[in-house]
Formats: C-alpha cells, structure tokens, sequence
C-alpha cells in the first residue's frame, strides 16, 4: 500500500486538483509552478512516485527538519491552519478507486 500512496501523491503533484490558493497573497501563489519548480524537486516533469516511499531510517533530527521541508514544497490542497479539511478524504478515495482500477484489471 506504500506505493499506491506515492502514486496518488506524484500525480496530485504533477496535476493538483486546485490551482490556485483562494486566499489572497502577495505574490499570487500558485500551486502548479511550485509543485513543479527544477529547484525543489529532481526531475520535476517526470512522474517519479519513489520520491514519495520513505527512505531508510535516520536520526530524529534529521527526520523531523525533512517532513517540515517536505511540506512547504508539496501543497496540492494548501498547507498550515488553512488547508483543505477534506485532503486526507481525497487521498483515502483516491487510492481506494486506484485499488479498485488495479485489482479488477486482466
């Protein structure tokens, strides 16, 4: 189940379902040029879905300073106090529906 969830994670990285973030900004923010910016990602144009599988284990330390990086470069549904509440519904059905396409496949 790991990679289904990286695969539905690269493509909402590749295809975030909104585009724009509804709140007011200063530099108008947009999703899709920073979900796929050369400078944050490797490759940002190919679907690569091993960048999201956990990697072997390091120190705390180490650990907790790359989730905090992770999290302002991936933001297909926003991020802090303001993000969507239904994200982790949206992944739930995505990955249930890939599941489903997957399994029932000749």
């Amino acid at each position: 189940m790991p990679y289904l969830q990286a695969v539905v994670k690269e493509a909402l990285r590749l295809h975030p379902p909104g585009p724009l973030v509804i709140r007011p900004s200063v530099t108008g923010l947009c999703c899709k040029p920073v979900m796929r910016d050369p400078y944050l990602w490797e490759d940002p144009a190919e679907f690569k879905p091993e960048r999201f599988l956990p990697a072997s284990p390091r120190s705390g330390g180490q650990e907790d300073e790359m989730i905090k990086e992770e999290v302002l470069k991936y933001i297909p549904f926003g991020s802090g106090r303001r993000g969507c509440p239904g994200s982790n519904l949206a992944y739930l059905s995505a990955g249930i529906a890939i599941g489903v396409m997957v399994q029932c496949f000749d």
